[in-house]
């Protein structure tokens, strides 16, 4: 039998940025995502308002992974999903700071406790 396999499970960047997001509080699981948001339609070169508007379309009721129970989160990893490879790793890098910024403080017991 064939393991199924995640599609964020298949880049090790990906897997551990889930890893990672999944462990952080939701507020920051917001801000990430929001960052995300905006972030996206820059590196595929589409309107931010269309592109918001398009993701508005994906209903998180549907699922039941870690990720949909939070509709912000949800918009922002199926947009994730669209990317290729590299593309997603340039998102990664544009934010970078705010998920260093929040290891730092969750390592310092500012964080998801």
């Amino acid at each position: 039998m064939e393991k199924i396999v995640r599609w964020y499970d298949q880049d090790p960047q990906m897997s551990a940025f889930m890893v990672l997001l999944e462990s952080l509080s939701r507020e920051v699981q917001c801000e990430i995502a929001v960052d995300i948001m905006l972030n996206v339609p820059k590196i595929i070169g589409a309107d931010l308002d269309d592109y918001v508007n398009e993701m508005g379309n994906f209903n998180p009721k549907n699922y039941s992974r870690w990720y949909d129970y939070n509709p912000t989160l949800h918009s922002a990893i199926e947009a994730m999903k669209q990317l290729n490879t590299e593309q997603r790793h340039i998102l990664i890098s544009y934010i970078s700071d705010i998920i260093l910024r929040n290891i730092n403080s969750v390592g310092k017991g500012n964080g998801n406790e």
